[in-house]
């Protein structure tokens, strides 16, 4: 399974001084694509219910790449070199929660840690591609919302580390992906 990630940043505006400045709020913020990441996850453990009746999985990474989209300034690429997902699925069956965390490496060498959250809407398409369903396609953006934080040794990136990153990702089904580890229950399609 591959999961691309797109992180999108606040570009202009504020919505405080939208607020404060006017009666009615305008100018809200607007946001642009910034930072993309995508991953390969070749190995799923799963640590069955949790005490809150989620059912727990570290979905480990294997390989992957972030890179800032043209436009977006300082430019940056790096591949990932660690990198895991504790993923649970709530108890009702129709959320995925997203703990990701992972370190890639710029080409030139320095380090750039990565935390992502987020919420997985399970429709019956993205149960699909998790499951590795036959006629699974490639989900597009929208079924899930989260955040990305970074932690870097590069000065020219220190600014990543003063931001939260607005993130939608989608599941990929380019690449062959373990489904026979992941709950069954959770991810049949009616």
């Amino acid at each position: 399974m591959t999961v691309i990630t797109e992180t999108v940043m606040r570009s202009s505006g504020s919505i405080t001084d939208a607020v404060m400045n006017s009666s009615v709020p305008t100018g809200y913020p607007t946001v642009k694509p910034a930072i993309v990441f995508v991953l390969r996850v070749d190995d799923v453990t799963s640590f069955q219910d949790v005490h809150n009746g989620a059912t727990m999985n570290l979905f480990t990474v294997s390989s992957g790449s972030i890179q800032s989209v043209p436009g977006f300034e300082p430019a940056f690429k790096g591949d990932i070199k660690f990198a895991a997902d504790w993923f649970s699925f709530d108890a009702d069956g129709k959320h995925g929660r997203m703990d990701f965390k992972g370190v890639a490496r710029t080409k030139e060498g320095h380090s750039i840690d990565i935390q992502y959250k987020g919420v997985l809407k399970l429709a019956p398409q993205v149960k699909m591609a998790l499951g590795g369903h036959p006629g699974a396609k490639t989900n597009p953006f929208g079924f899930s919302t989260g955040y990305s934080t970074y932690i870097v040794s590069d000065e020219s990136l220190k600014f990543l580390e003063n931001s939260i990153f607005a993130t939608n990702s989608r599941i990929s089904t380019s690449t062959y992906f373990m489904a026979a580890l992941l709950p069954k229950a959770i991810l049949s399609v009616t």
